[in-house]
């Protein structure tokens, strides 16, 4: 979890995400073991890296949307809006 927020962290400031801003996170290809520890920590990470939304996503990367790959799971951040 520690990694996965850090890497959220960069890729905000990459993108010139406003520090206020809360962004969507999208979790793509975590088995069940990573898929209960997101859901048991969503409160924190939310809180740490200013998440407005963790949901679990299946498919293909969304519109205007950037991807990170931590471990075997792919998180996609919609950032057409922000």
């Amino acid at each position: 979890m520690i990694n996965l927020i850090s890497e959220i962290r960069t890729v905000r400031a990459e993108m010139n995400v406003p520090a206020g801003a809360k962004i969507k996170m999208l979790v793509s290809g975590a088995e069940d073991k990573t898929t209960n520890a997101i859901e048991k920590h969503t409160g924190v990470m939310s809180r740490l890296a200013r998440l407005e939304s963790i949901r679990f996503h299946q498919g293909s990367m969304p519109k205007g949307a950037i991807s990170i790959v931590v471990g075997e799971i792919t998180y996609y951040f919609p950032l057409a809006d922000v």
